[in-house]
């Protein structure tokens, strides 16, 4: 059995320049780093935006090794910090 877990999108807006997924691949147990190329199309949640998944022999291991991924992003003009904090941005107090 195998198991995945998902990397999840650094920043609000904004396009992915490159994912390393060298730390990931080189750890024990891991199977694959699924990614635009090699991964089917995966809808948002409430919390997260998919960019790829980690998929392991463990689930814990593949919840680790997710946060190895380090993905660097071109920012959109109206691109923004968590939470809202930015031009464009909705946060706290803000219309």
């Amino acid at each position: 059995m195998a198991y995945a877990a998902i990397v999840g999108a650094t920043i609000s807006s904004g396009r992915i320049k490159a994912i390393d997924r060298t730390a990931a691949l080189d750890a024990d147990g891991v199977i694959a780093v699924l990614v635009h190329d090699n991964l089917a199309p995966v809808p948002a949640s409430h919390n997260v935006l998919p960019i790829a998944a980690v998929r392991a022999d463990l689930v814990v291991r593949a919840a680790e090794l997710s946060r190895c991924t380090r993905s660097t992003y071109e920012r959109s003009q109206d691109s923004c910090g968590w939470p809202g904090t930015g031009a464009g941005c909705r946060g706290p107090g803000r219309r």
